[in-house]
């Protein structure tokens, strides 16, 4: 799900899981083609895995306005996703601006605004910062509250990405008897992912699966007017180490994979795999921390999710990107 433009046309239209225009790329002025009140949702470029730390979403904001054809016109502009740093998206016209920043690193990026939104349909919230795992993008958040961070960890494994519903899971490593890693599962549109322990002893583990965040499946009741472009809403990502015990020295073991929905974060991956990407909104999970077994963090969530850590991966270098940034107009009323 790190590539839902899958679901979006190129560049403006309908269609039966479209919102009425879709912007992916700026535009100096639009105009109208309808009249009618519109919910506009307005998305920050998330950043990506900046030494071993995942990083941020973008931010958002959400305000409900009436759009006519004689209008003058709406200056557009969409930011990228970044390396480090996200770029901001932002509509204005002659009376109102609304800008969503795009993230700095592991901080999730803020909201500026003329017209100050305030209840259900017009509201703003600060990305989730990023830890190991992706943030998610506050879709869901009180009015000037924050998405969700990513998962974080303790000396090495890997952490989930956030969710829209709820914080990536924790990895770990304990050590005293033997090698045995905890994972960390993506968080879910519905609720944060859990973290599952490994049982071991001095020759021998046994691996458990990475538990990721439930999905919602339905939007919440007091946004259903809203984002009926999101076909469902899907749990985050997971992943399931091979049944049995095996011995603590064989870190190559099989691994199967569960990847996340819309709004589901990614999973954190296990030894050299690379996490997952996080789906619509959310942030990708980080890979394996252990030195040089550990791969690339997952990519952020289009749009706006912040990508996951990597194994000691530098700013620039080596890293996955965050989710570009996206404007949506969605009409309620024509």
């Amino acid at each position: 799900m790190g590539n839902y433009t899958d679901y979006f046309p190129a560049a403006t239209g309908g269609g039966a899981v479209c919102p009425t225009f879709h912007f992916n790329t700026s535009c100096t002025c639009w105009c109208p083609t309808k009249d009618g009140c519109a919910i506009v949702h307005i998305i920050g470029g998330g950043s990506g895995g900046c030494n071993q730390s995942g990083g941020g979403a973008g931010g958002y904001i959400r305000y409900a306005t009436s759009f006519s054809t004689a209008d003058t016109g709406y200056c557009v502009v969409v930011g990228l996703g970044g390396g480090c740093n996200g770029c901001c998206s932002l509509m204005c016209n002659a009376t109102w601006c609304m800008v969503a920043y795009g993230a700095c690193c592991a901080t999730g990026g803020g909201t500026a605004y003329s017209t100050t939104p305030n209840g259900t349909n017009e509201t703003y919230a600060q990305g989730g910062n990023g830890s190991y795992g992706g943030g998610a993008v506050g879709v869901f958040a009180s009015p000037g509250g924050q998405g969700y961070s990513g998962g974080s960890l303790n000396n090495c494994s890997s952490g989930g990405g956030a969710g829209v519903g709820g914080a990536g899971g924790k990895g770990c490593c304990r050590y005293s008897d033997g090698a045995a890693t905890v994972l960390g599962g993506g968080g879910g549109s519905g609720s944060a992912a859990n973290t599952s322990y490994d049982t071991y002893g001095m020759y021998y583990y046994c691996a458990d699966t990475s538990m990721s965040g439930a999905a919602l499946i339905t939007t919440p009741v007091q946004y259903h007017g809203l984002f009926k472009f999101v076909p469902y809403w899907g749990p985050g990502g997971a992943v399931t180490a091979a049944a049995g015990c095996r011995p603590a020295c064989a870190l190559g073991a099989a691994y199967a994979m569960s990847m996340p929905g819309p709004g589901g974060g990614g999973g954190g991956g296990a030894h050299s795999m690379s996490g997952q990407d996080g789906g619509m909104f959310a942030g990708g999970g980080s890979a394996f921390v252990g030195g040089e077994l550990g791969g690339l963090g997952g990519r952020g969530g289009y749009p706006g999710g912040g990508a996951g850590g990597g194994s000691n991966v530098q700013c620039m270098n080596n890293s996955r990107r965050g989710g570009a940034g996206a404007i949506f107009v969605e009409y309620i009323e024509v």
